[in-house]
């Protein structure tokens, strides 16, 4: 009988949130919907990430205290971003308008 390989918890996750967000780009681009569509490609990934980690990680390595508080914060850095890059996607604004020192 082959011996199956365990992950760490959230493994499978994670790589189903990587091609949600790839996926979601892709289609949304030609589309000119990028925002909405990178949003709809993590859950979309979300929810494939967690059906792969039921279906190949029955019994996960579990995460120390300290591992688990890095993901965490390095979660919230991630969805930070991504909202950034959506609102700054979907209002067509750039960087530097926002942050520029010049008031008009």
């Amino acid at each position: 009988m082959k011996q199956q390989q365990r992950y760490q918890e959230g493994h499978w996750l994670s790589i189903g949130s990587g091609f949600g967000i790839m996926f979601g780009l892709l289609i949304g681009i030609p589309f000119d919907n990028s925002a909405i569509s990178l949003l709809v490609g993590v859950v979309i990934g979300l929810i494939f990430g967690y059906a792969l980690e039921k279906k190949f990680n029955p019994n996960p390595i579990k995460l120390t205290p300290k591992q688990r508080r890095l993901k965490i914060i390095m979660a919230i850095i991630v969805i930070i971003i991504a909202f950034l890059v959506a609102f700054f996607i979907f209002t067509n604004t750039s960087f530097h308008t926002i942050f520029s020192l010049e008031r008009t």
